[in-house]
């Protein structure tokens, strides 16, 4: 991809985070199973929350962020395919699914 045309994209990834409120964003193109580009874009308006390794510092490509429940989103998709595919029946009690 030519510098311009990237330099396009990340402009408008951090006008999308600005917008939004958010503090920061990794962005990733691939084509089939390769990554063809991959940039982050980081919001100056944040800073790192108090408690956290860089404390009071600007948000940059090096911080770090308490995951916190970041599982749920993924969860809640493998439940969902697991409905879809008849393995999975939310009205049953979950312990009827161990054995005994």
């Amino acid at each position: 991809m030519e510098e311009a045309k990237l330099a396009h994209y990340k402009q408008q990834t951090l006008e999308i985070i600005k917008a939004a409120g958010l503090p920061s964003m990794q962005v990733m193109y691939t084509k089939g199973d390769n990554i063809s580009y991959s940039y982050a874009v980081t919001n100056d308006e944040f800073y790192a929350a108090p408690g956290c390794q860089q404390e009071n510092a600007p948000i940059s490509t090096e911080s770090i962020y308490h995951a916190c429940s970041i599982g749920k989103v993924p969860m809640g998709y493998m439940a969902a395919k697991l409905m879809e595919e008849g393995k999975l029946d939310i009205e049953r009690k979950v312990v009827s699914y161990y054995d005994d």
